[in-house]
C-alpha cells in the first residue's frame, strides 16, 4: 500500500508546530519522521518524546532522524539516516561490517544517486527515501532529478523506495504508478491551513484515473 509520510520542520510550520502535527496525524499518515537538524540531542529527544505520545495515540510509526547512538534508548519505529553517514564508509567496509544495522528496527538512508543507493544496501539499508524529486522551495535553485531516475532506482535495489522533494497532487500520482513505495512530505504538510483537506486531496489525486 502507497504510504504518505510527513517530515516535520518546525521553522516552515507558521502555526503552532505540534498542533499541526497532531492535525496531520488524525488524517490518514502512515508515519511522522521528526527531522529537526538544529535541535541539539536533548531537545530532539524531549520533542520526540511529545510526538511519539501522538502517533501511539492513532495507531502510526515514530521515525526517528539522524541520532543513531541514542535511537536505541527510546521508542521509536525506524531511523532514517542521512546520506552523510554512507559517504563516510567505503563500500568493502559497508559490506563486510554493515556499521549502521539495528537489529529490530528498520533502518533508512536518504540517498540522491544510484552510487548512493547501491551503497546504503550494502551498509543494510531497510528502505531508501530518494530526492529531490521535483524543484522544491527547500532547495531553491537546485532542479529535481526526476522520476526516471527514481524508477531506475527502484528497479535496481532489493528494498523499498520512497521519494521526496516538490511532491503534490499533481505528482504523486506518477510517483506511485512508478513503484514507489510511498512519498515522505515535508513543506506542503507543514504549511497547509486545512490539513484535512490537503491530505484528502493528495489521497484523491492517487487513486484518479
Amino acid at each position: 500500500m502507497f504510504e504518505i509520510i510527513l517530515v516535520s520542520s518546525k521553522k516552515h510550520c507558521p502555526t503552532n508546530f505540534l498542533t499541526q502535527i497532531e492535525s496531520l496525524a488524525e488524517e490518514g499518515l502512515s508515519a511522522i519522521m521528526l527531522r529537526e537538524k538544529d535541535l541539539a540531542p536533548s531537545t530532539y529527544w524531549g520533542l520526540a518524546e511529545k510526538i511519539i505520545k501522538i502517533c501511539r495515540l492513532r495507531s502510526i510509526r515514530f521515525i526517528a532522524h539522524n541520532f543513531f547512538d541514542l535511537a536505541l534508548e527510546h521508542q521509536v519505529d525506524a531511523l532514517h539516516l542521512p546520506s552523510s553517514f554512507i559517504q563516510k564508509i567505503s563500500p568493502s567496509r559497508a559490506r563486510s561490517s554493515k556499521p549502521f544495522k539495528i537489529t529490530g528496527i528498520p533502518l533508512g538512508f536518504s540517498v540522491h544517486s544510484e552510487e548512493e543507493a547501491e551503497k546504503a544496501i550494502l551498509t543494510g539499508a531497510d528502505y531508501l527515501t530518494f530526492g529531490h524529486i521535483y524543484e522544491t522551495n527547500c532547495k531553491k535553485g537546485q532542479p529535481g532529478r526526476g522520476p526516471k531516475l527514481l524508477s531506475r532506482i527502484i528497479s535496481k535495489v532489493p528494498v523499498p523506495v520512497y521519494a521526496i522533494g516538490g511532491i503534490n497532487k499533481s505528482n504523486i500520482n506518477d510517483i506511485k504508478n512508478r513503484g514507489a513505495a510511498g512519498a515522505f512530505i515535508m513543506s506542503s504538510l507543514m504549511t497547509t491551513n486545512d490539513p484535512a483537506f490537503y491530505l484528502s486531496t493528495l489521497w484523491s489525486s492517487l487513486y484518479r484515473s
